[in-house]
């Protein structure tokens, strides 16, 4: 008889260790998303604003302005210059959102209607 209260007691602390590491783990995992979440609303916030688009390389110049606004939309103007177009001008509208570091856009007006639809994904590596 005493062997069987030694089992049931090792069972019952078994059980208490399991269930304690579960709610350890359930507990990191939302502290860690919390800190996921703080981080990209950080990263949210520095992005709200108008951005210069000033490129220049080999095959084209890009100028232009992309207003990352605070309701999660963006509108985006570029001439564009390159060697076999003379210039083009592009007009985007869409929604934003920063996940876990990265910088998501999805275009919703577009003047080319090939760009509507179109979603791009960048990883944010730094915000003065």
């Amino acid at each position: 008889m005493t062997r069987k209260v030694n089992c049931s007691l090792v069972s019952s602390k078994k059980r208490l260790s399991i269930f304690t590491f579960l709610i350890l783990f359930f507990v990191a995992c939302s502290v860690q998303a919390k800190d996921e979440s703080s981080a990209d609303a950080v990263l949210y916030g520095k992005l709200v604003g108008v951005w210069l688009i000033d490129h220049q390389s080999q095959d084209f110049t890009a100028r232009g302005e992309v207003a990352f606004n605070s309701d999660g939309t963006f509108n985006t103007w570029a001439n564009l210059v390159s060697k076999e177009v003379s210039t083009k001008s592009i007009r985007y509208k869409g929604s934003w959102e920063v996940k876990n570091g990265t910088l998501i856009e999805t275009i919703t007006e577009a003047n080319d209607p090939e760009a509507v639809g179109k979603i791009t994904i960048d990883e944010i590596l730094r915000i003065w």
